[in-house]
């Protein structure tokens, strides 16, 4: 496992060398650095593999195997992880912040590290917390999508705050950083939401079917309709039975996920249900 530098952080911590916060700079490095290992500490428990950290303003990226092969509750443990041990950290400094000034800040970065990551927006760790959730009813990607959308959304926020904020006098350009990394973040998870860990199979979902202890869920559809959009619907979570119905709502059959699937191979992106039956 390598550890990386962002530009976007070196150049915050230089900036804050420039302004006179160095010390402050260390000090938010180490508070960075510490949340980037409760990741990891928690993808190794997990025995998930870790190739790379890129330390980010507020926050960093864990770069390792792919988290959907083994099913959501993997990817939301290792993403609550970051927090998780930013809040232990700011208690425990919470505790000290009356006897040094070191503690203070120190308390005060990962108050804001803490808080900042758990957003419920892609590609912060609420949001990755946030999309494993709503997979249990909705597909994979299309929680992504929301997500990735919010985030987006909260990236021209950030950006539209802070240049208030330097209109108003202030001299921080915090938040125009945090906004290009969400923003470009959200689009890199977007782009990669595809079928990938749908064609390359599940190994807990497969485990937790073996054991019957994966939700059900049962997807109404015609024979006319695309197959990508049936498989939108897809989730690392649930268990998806597509059931076929006639005009007048009548079942005619039902797919499972593996047939779905195949069908999207065979037929590719505008195949459709109908050419699975008659195939």
């Amino acid at each position: 496992m390598r550890i990386k530098l962002n530009v976007f952080f070196i150049l915050f911590l230089f900036a804050s060398c420039l302004v006179g916060w160095g010390k402050q700079s260390l000090i938010m490095f180490a508070s960075v650095m510490l949340h980037e290992l409760g990741h990891v500490l928690a993808a190794k428990k997990l025995k998930i593999k870790v190739h790379e950290v890129e330390l980010m303003p507020y926050g960093g990226v864990s770069r390792m195997e792919e988290l959907s092969r083994l099913g959501g509750t993997a990817e939301a443990v290792v993403s609550a992880a970051g927090p998780a041990t930013s809040l232990v950290l700011c208690l425990v400094f919470r505790i000290f912040s009356a006897y040094s000034w070191v503690f203070e800040s120190a308390y005060r970065y990962n108050l804001i590290i803490c808080l900042f990551n758990l957003l419920p927006v892609i590609p912060l760790d609420g949001g990755k917390i946030t999309r494993n959730l709503l997979c249990f009813f909705i597909g994979y990607r299309q929680a992504t999508k929301i997500l990735s959308s919010a985030g987006k959304i909260a990236a021209f926020f950030l950006l539209g705050y802070n240049i208030c904020m330097l209109a108003a006098g202030s001299r921080s350009v915090a938040l125009i950083i945090a906004a290009v990394f969400i923003y470009i973040g959200a689009l890199r998870e977007e782009k990669n939401s595809s079928y990938y860990y749908l064609f390359t199979g599940n190994n807990t979902k497969n485990t937790m079917i073996a054991k019957e202890r994966i939700r059900k869920r049962v997807i109404r559809v015609q024979e006319d309709t695309l197959i990508r959009l049936i498989v939108n619907k897809f989730s690392p979570a649930v268990l998806c039975c597509v059931e076929v119905t006639d005009g007048e709502g009548r079942a005619k059959r039902v797919l499972s996920e593996e047939e779905i699937m195949e069908g999207l191979l065979k037929y590719g992106y505008d195949g459709r249900i109908a050419q699975i039956i008659n195939g």
